[in-house]
Parts: C-alpha cells; structure tokens; sequence
C-alpha cells in the first residue's frame, strides 16, 4: 500500500465517487505540509455533523500522525482555536483510497 497519498489523490476519488470535490478541509501529508481542500464554510464529506460545524482534517498515511503531521496538526489546530474558538476534537480512521 502506497502511504504517500496527495491532495490530489484523494480529490480524484472523491469525484470518482460523485462528489463535487475533495471532501476533507485540510490534508496533512507524509512530510508534515498542510494542504487547503475544501473551503471552510463548505459542508465536509462524511463527518456525522448534525449541525455542520466540523472541520475535517485527513493525515495521510497509515493509522497515526508521524512527528512532522503531529507537529503540523497541532499549529493547525492552534490557528483554527484562534479563528473559530475552541475546537472540539474528535477522531476517525478511515482508508483514503
């Protein structure tokens, strides 16, 4: 299984599977980058939010953030805490591809 999955992997199959576009809000890759997916105030795909208000973030890889994403994750989580107040987190895994 290839671990190093892009943005644009997964932007791919998710129109593959008939959505209008990557589904995740944000992209965490193997070597730490954040990539932009879906805008913020677009409704994320498949995140059991009854009222909309999730932001999802995809880590690729295996089943665990490596350091580089944990520390990426982490500034990430820091810079949405200071945007739209504190966040809760809640976790999910799932295959990308």
């Amino acid at each position: 299984m290839n671990l190093d999955v892009t943005k644009e992997q997964i932007d791919a199959q998710h129109r593959k599977s008939g959505l209008l576009g990557i589904g995740f809000h944000f992209v965490i890759t193997i070597d730490g980058d954040v990539k932009k997916g879906r805008h913020v105030d677009q409704i994320g795909f498949n995140l059991n939010d009854d009222k909309n208000e999730t932001v999802g973030v995809a880590s690729v890889g295996d089943t665990k953030f490596n350091e580089l994403q944990l520390k990426s994750l982490k500034i990430l989580i820091n810079d949405l805490n200071k945007k739209y107040g504190q966040l809760e987190i809640k976790t999910t895994i799932e295959n990308l591809l």
